[in-house]
């Protein structure tokens, strides 16, 4: 429903929505990640970017084994300009499940990026060739 209600614009809504479904999804035996990061995601788009970080940083304790979360986390700590802590983060991402062909994607492009800043020319160009893999 907060997806639905973020399509349609009544963001208030959606908000309410995506706060009942992480209090539920807190009840569950086993923590969804995939549905906090759409909270997460929903929050960021807001630009409520401490908020989206709380419930990236709760779904990555609960679920640390989920990829796509982890690579959330990675590019928002590049916004936040933290590249060595979202270098780790897209990293991680990259060794863990969950993560289909565009988030690895996603991921080797961030890491060329935050490499490039960080002065690191290999393995910015290593992930840059990556990227562009099929």
């Amino acid at each position: 429903m907060g997806i639905s209600m973020d399509r349609t614009d009544h963001v208030e809504q959606a908000e309410d929505f995506f706060r009942k479904a992480l209090e539920a999804n807190r009840r569950l035996k086993q923590f969804d990640a995939a549905a906090a990061l759409n909270f997460a995601s929903f929050l960021k788009e807001q630009g409520r970017a401490e908020d989206a970080r709380h419930i990236l940083d709760e779904a990555t304790q609960r679920a640390p084994s989920y990829g796509p979360a982890h690579l959330e986390r990675a590019r928002l700590l590049r916004s936040e300009n933290e590249y060595e802590q979202a270098a780790e983060e897209a990293e991680l991402a990259l060794k863990l499940e969950g993560c289909g062909p565009s988030d690895v994607r996603a991921a080797h492009v961030l890491l060329a990026m935050v490499y490039s800043v960080l002065g690191n020319k290999q393995a910015a160009e290593e992930h840059r060739r990556l990227a562009k893999s099929p």
